[in-house]
């Protein structure tokens, strides 16, 4: 038997009441038992992705009043006086050939731009943890030109003499030296185009549709950037290359939308034959937009008459009369949207794969409340010619 003093106490005991701060006891199928313990504290995560964004556009909806008459419909018994049956019949029964028609939203290209997104977080010692996420998607800019669908192309050689036209205070009937009245007449008959018209409600039964014969073009501009915090469950299932867990948190988003529209038009009413242009308010006659030039005067689809297709290979010049109504005329419409949404959110997160390679995704539902702002502003939006 020995008997003396006990051990002194080490201030370093080699069991540490510290370790294995984390333990996990679970019953798995067939009564195994499995013990999980880990003492490695939090574990930071940081990554920043580049992101490719594509905004919804507008729909099909019609720019306009969609219950308002088309521009031909309007025009009928004018078109039909100041030619003939078969004109009007050529628009009416092929959809295909435009006459001022009115145009909806979807023309607008594709609203793609470029992002980033930035995540930061921890997860615990039981995979439970926060993800702070931030993103932006730059401003993406998407114009539509009637001009595009056109047939009839402008002149580069014409411009000058064109912005002399449209410039105050005599506009058409400024004289220039060096052309006579045929020749601004020819000019016009190259420089003004059956581009679109925009459809209005004015308080009639049928409403109206306005023509635009010089510019008619539509933008829309989006923008958007967020933020979110969400903590992660430790995951329900937990299997060696598969991990389930849930997620809830809120999200703040920020989206910007713009859209606009800009117009020009002559102010000026034209036919073949004075009587005609004179007698037959907002009528603009324009030919077949073929692409060709049926009557060989080195037009392609001349403003202010039909071509005679049975010219065969004479050149022919028509007498087109120009009437200014009104003096050329710009219409704009300036419409933005500032939207706030900010609210809950609950999905589930899913990690496929193991250390070194791992495919990721989340599914998220929620509620946001939206708090918009608009801004609208126009001008010049009304029947031209009258």
């Amino acid at each position: 038997m020995n008997v003396g003093p006990e051990a002194p106490v080490s201030a370093f005991p080699r069991i540490s009441p510290f370790e294995h701060q984390f333990q996990q006891h679970r019953v798995e199928k067939d009564g195994l038992w499995k013990f999980r313990s880990s003492n490695q504290g939090k574990r930071h995560f940081f990554s920043m992705e580049a992101l490719f964004g594509r905004y919804r556009r507008p729909g099909s909806t019609v720019l306009g009043n969609n219950d308002s008459v088309s521009y031909l419909h309007m025009m009928e018994d004018e078109l039909i006086l100041a030619t003939d049956e078969e004109y009007y019949d050529q628009f009416n029964d092929n959809t295909g050939l435009n006459f001022f028609d009115r145009t909806t939203y979807d023309v607008v290209p594709n609203m793609n731009a470029p992002g980033a997104r930035i995540r930061w977080g921890w997860l615990n010692d039981d995979d439970s943890g926060i993800e702070l996420t931030g993103w932006w998607i730059a401003q993406a800019d998407s114009v539509w030109s009637a001009d595009i669908r056109s047939t009839h192309k402008s002149n580069p050689a014409n411009q000058a003499v064109f912005d002399i036209l449209l410039s105050p205070p005599d506009y058409i009937f400024t004289p220039i030296p060096g052309y006579t009245v045929q020749d601004i007449g020819a000019i016009l008959q190259e420089e003004l185009k059956n581009l679109a018209s925009l459809p209005l409600d004015d308080g009639t039964i049928d409403g109206v549709s306005v023509p635009y014969d010089i510019d008619f073009r539509i933008k829309t501009i989006s923008q958007s950037w967020g933020t979110n915090l969400t903590w992660l469950s430790t995951p329900f299932v937990d299997k060696k290359n598969l991990k389930i867990r849930g997620l809830a948190g809120a999200r703040y988003m920020q989206v910007r939308e713009g859209f606009s529209f800009y117009g020009r038009d002559s102010g000026l009413v034209y036919a073949e034959g004075t009587t005609v242009a004179a007698t037959q308010p907002d009528l603009k006659v324009v030919s077949l937009p073929t692409g060709t030039d049926e009557n060989q005067d080195g037009i392609i689809d001349n403003t202010g008459f039909s071509e005679d297709e049975s010219s065969g290979n004479t050149s022919t010049t028509t007498t087109v009369f120009f009437l200014g109504v009104n003096d050329p005329v710009t219409s704009y419409v300036n419409n933005t949207v500032d939207t706030h949404l900010a609210g809950p959110e609950i999905g589930f997160q899913f990690d496929l794969g193991g250390d070194k390679f791992k495919i990721w995704g989340q599914t998220k539902f929620g509620i946001m409340a939206n708090r918009s702002k608009i801004k609208l502003n126009g001008d010049n939006i009304g029947m031209i010619t009258r």
